[in-house]
């Protein structure tokens, strides 16, 4: 075979003359994904046209798109906070002495709303009188033929604006 030649080993002392892309990105995790050939032409266009990567294109969109789940989590907790609280649901006693915490005027044995679950409860819960009851109750809209008078039972079916015994019956 004989000796190696002497220029060739010179060739592999001597710097690599090849163009290079200086860019170095520090990226050495791989990944793949399928999409549709529209999209991987407009990114691969997108990324000529800005002359970086096409993983530096995916990199802005998902910081944009993080940034934009962002904003609106702020302003989803925004409107929650601006929200008011859903008061309790008054409750009708009937023939109670009380004040009225709206109007201030003083009743006698009259009917009373208030969210207390009871009588008992009722000095811890504001009172409101027939007129000024905030959120005033529903009251079961059955009326028969030959008599008017509404039901004085709460509603239990909202849809049909109907209590529980009159529900059953329908």
């Amino acid at each position: 075979m004989g000796e190696a030649p002497i220029e060739a080993s010179q060739n592999l002392r001597a710097p690599e003359l090849a163009p290079r892309d200086n860019r170095f990105t520090g990226r050495t995790k791989r990944i793949a994904f399928t999409c549709r050939p529209e999209f991987a032409e407009e990114l691969r266009k997108m990324a000529f046209e800005q002359n970086c990567y096409q993983i530096e294109i995916l990199e802005k969109a998902l910081e944009a798109y993080k940034a934009n789940l962002k904003n609106k989590s702020v302003s989803t907790e925004l409107k929650k906070q601006q929200q008011k609280p859903t008061p309790k649901p008054l409750n009708r006693f009937i023939k109670v002495d009380f004040n009225c915490d709206k109007c201030h005027q003083k009743f006698e044995r009259d009917t009373v709303y208030s969210p207390a679950s009871n009588l008992d409860q009722l000095s811890q819960y504001p009172t409101y009188c027939t007129d000024c009851g905030e959120n005033k109750p529903e009251f079961c809209s059955f009326r028969t033929e030959t008599n008017q008078a509404s039901c004085p039972h709460f509603v239990f079916d909202k849809k049909k604006q109907l209590c529980r015994s009159h529900n059953k019956q329908v």
